[in-house]
């Protein structure tokens, strides 16, 4: 291949490859948001065509202990697939969301743990008002947590009766219960 044309083409990927950093940002959190975010951005890569190698390493087989970006095809879209079911399996409503067509799959009894993560892209999608709230909120959070563990209080911890509010502002006024973060303070706080 000519070195202008290989040179444009990688240009053009380095930035496919900017634009899915910043819309589809690969964050570590719990397990649910891990493994959702990872999917999101393997269907977003695969969606936009982006060739294997140019893909984010960010996931590693267990089976074949490669990086996302350095299997073969068929690897890869094992890799994927497999990576897709265990998201519908265990966390159907991300999967939902990332699948809309797959909302018959709905399964009932989700733990404490479960839930929408409540990441950078999640937040993007967000009024700026309801973003300030959570970044306000979980900064208020965190400040409880520091100081109570500073005392050398044990978990579960009695919330700040500004906190207290808080909460009950994040569950009634932006329907909090449904993210993973606001959903393990049930174990942090005594709300």
């Amino acid at each position: 291949m000519n070195k202008a044309i290989e040179k444009k083409e990688g240009k053009e990927i380095k930035e496919q490859i900017a634009k899915l950093n910043k819309e589809y940002p690969l964050v570590p959190h719990t397990n649910a948001g891990r493994l959702f975010s990872t999917v999101r951005r393997m269907k977003a890569e695969k969606d936009i065509g982006i060739p294997i190698n140019y893909r984010s390493g960010f996931a590693i087989s267990v089976k074949t202990g490669k990086g996302a970006n350095e299997m073969t095809e068929q690897e890869w879209e094992n890799f994927y697939k497999d990576l897709s079911e265990e998201l519908k399996k265990d966390y159907p409503e991300l999967y939902i969301s990332l699948f809309p067509e797959g909302n018959e799959v709905m399964h009932e009894g989700f733990s404490a743990q479960e839930g929408m993560p409540l990441d950078d892209f999640v937040l993007s999608k967000m009024s700026k008002d309801e973003k300030g709230f959570w970044e306000d909120f979980f900064a208020e959070v965190e400040q409880v947590i520091a100081e109570k563990e500073a005392r050398g209080k044990v978990r579960p911890f009695a919330p700040t009766v500004f906190l207290k509010e808080k909460y009950e502002e994040a569950i009634t006024k932006y329907d909090g219960g449904k993210y993973c973060p606001v959903k393990q303070l049930g174990g942090i706080f005594t709300f």
